[in-house]
């Protein structure tokens, strides 16, 4: 890879990372407000990790898919979860993994 494109990789992960920190911030609000009480909310729930092998990828997307049943007891697919890609892969290993 070529410095151009760690750069832009970085800059994509920083990217991510300050969304999900504001997001984090917006429902923790909001969770506050309603429950009426303050402090964190979401600090434990978001972790940064880059996957880095088709097996990373599959067994992500294998714990996405199954979290719920596991957790909840659905037997259906989490209604929240997408099955199929929501964005049309662009990439040989989104192609092969989705």
């Amino acid at each position: 890879m070529g410095c151009g494109v760690d750069a832009h990789a970085n800059s994509l992960r920083h990217a991510l990372s300050r969304g999900m920190n504001g997001m984090g911030v917006r429902v923790a609000r909001g969770l506050n407000r309603v429950m009426r009480r303050r402090g964190g909310v979401l600090d434990d729930r978001y972790h940064a990790h880059i996957l880095r092998t088709p097996t990373e990828v599959r067994r992500a997307r294998a714990y996405l898919l199954q979290n719920a049943r596991k957790h909840y007891g659905l037997v259906a697919p989490d209604p929240y979860t997408s099955t199929t890609a929501v964005i049309e892969p662009d990439t040989f290993l989104m192609r092969r993994l989705c």
